[in-house]
């Protein structure tokens, strides 16, 4: 892979590939821009030990409730699936460690079974692979092979080589949405949102739908998220039903708009979630949804200006 980089009105020239002095170096890399390369990844701790193994990062996948580990290497490693298999296995073992451990990270009470532990997974980040590990990568069950490349003026490169197999056994949902896809654009629906809540998240998104109505919003399906768009139809806040026990309320502001900040029930993200904004909460009863009106009140008055 060829990288060029040239300043302002000035010729391109290659850039020279570089190493990671260290794993550790490659790892910190990683973790203190997680989210960056990860969107979908929250960090939640590094050098976590796990039925006598010390993993180098936990991370949780706010997409799919699972947990995920990614291991780094800074070399060729012949025996790192191996390693990334035990992963697994100890993952599913020791559930609660990691159910303890992400509810001391967000300061929440989840139980096991609010995570897919089928669908946990391993990341190895590393600069090369093994020929071996490259001819079998696309028949890894939930392994996740990235290479990393660093070059110079700090530029990284972070390239995913097989697909997402945490997902196969999801085809026929897969396909499904693939269909939804190909349809005439605003013909999603609330039901279909909601077509995998519980009754309990069902009566609970009703509720959040009834008073934001009475605020004079209006409502928005996407392929993604309901909307709650101010009269001008400016997006305010967008609900994504995570899972059966929760709801990520999403606020349409980014940090360019000052408006909201960081604190122990709303979450800053690096980067943009889905509709639009930097800034969620996650709502799992009525209370949690008394908490979030004010920060949606907020977005409504930036957000519903003509």
């Amino acid at each position: 892979m060829k990288v060029f980089g040239a300043a302002i009105g000035q010729s391109y020239d290659p850039l020279e590939e570089e190493e990671f002095a260290s794993e550790k170096g490659m790892q910190e890399e990683i973790e203190e821009n997680l989210e960056t390369f990860f969107p979908n990844l929250v960090f939640v701790d590094s050098e976590f030990s796990i039925g006598g193994d010390r993993v180098d990062t936990v991370a949780y996948d706010n997409e799919r409730d699972c947990f995920v580990i990614i291991e780094y290497k800074n070399t060729k490693s012949e025996s790192v699936l191996n390693q990334c298999i035990a992963y697994q296995q100890k993952m599913k073992i020791h559930k609660t460690d990691l159910v303890l451990l992400f509810n001391k990270a967000e300061k929440k009470q989840y139980d096991t079974k609010d995570f897919d532990w089928d669908a946990a997974y391993v990341i190895i980040v590393a600069p090369k692979f093994t020929q071996y590990q490259l001819q079998g990568k696309d028949g890894l069950h939930n392994i996740e092979l990235h290479q990393i490349h660093i070059h110079e003026r700090g530029i990284i490169i972070l390239e995913q080589l097989n697909g997402q197999p945490h997902l196969e056994a999801e085809e026929e949902e897969q396909q499904k949405e693939k269909e939804k896809l190909e349809r005439p654009k605003n013909v999603w629906t609330e039901e279909e949102r909601l077509s995998k809540a519980s009754d309990e998240i069902k009566k609970l998104y009703g509720e959040i739908k009834k008073t934001l109505l009475s605020k004079n919003m209006t409502v928005k399906p996407t392929k993604v998220y309901i909307g709650f768009c101010a009269p001008n139809d400016r997006l305010v806040c967008s609900v994504v039903i995570n899972k059966q026990s929760k709801i990520i309320l999403q606020y349409a502001i980014t940090k360019s708009h000052g408006v909201l900040a960081e604190s122990d029930f709303v979450k800053e993200h690096n980067t943009v979630h889905w509709g639009g904004g930097h800034y969620s909460s996650i709502i799992t009863d009525r209370n949690d949804f008394e908490r979030a009106l004010p920060y949606i009140e907020k977005a409504y008055a930036h957000k519903g200006r003509v």
